[in-house]
């Protein structure tokens, strides 16, 4: 953590992961990943949301995070099944939003 004007700015390395068909621990590579790489890996589409502060733009690698904000959406960027498995909180946070919204 940095803080920069004074907001807590956290800083991490794109990452690449894998997983084994047997397995929900990731192999992550010691290189860094690309964006892309790092993106399809989150559970969420509005989570693989990076922030350029060369641009001071928001950058969706995805195509899809901004448009699932805007629509009030909770979407995979990978295959929904597969996100479930690795990700199985993932559904606990969805019952929450829905809970929310009703």
């Amino acid at each position: 953590m940095l803080a920069i004007a004074g907001t807590s700015v956290d800083f991490a390395q794109l990452r690449h992961e894998e997983y084994a068909s047997s397995s929900r621990i990731p192999t992550i590579s010691t290189a860094a990943g690309t964006p892309l790489d790092d993106a399809r890996r989150r559970d969420l589409t509005i989570n693989a949301l990076y922030y350029n502060i060369h641009t001071d733009e928001i950058e969706d690698y995805t195509g899809f995070g901004v448009r699932d904000i805007d629509g009030l959406m909770l979407q995979s960027p990978d295959d929904p099944m597969i996100t479930l498995e690795e990700e199985s909180d993932i559904l606990s946070l969805c019952v929450v939003c829905v809970v929310c919204v009703l």
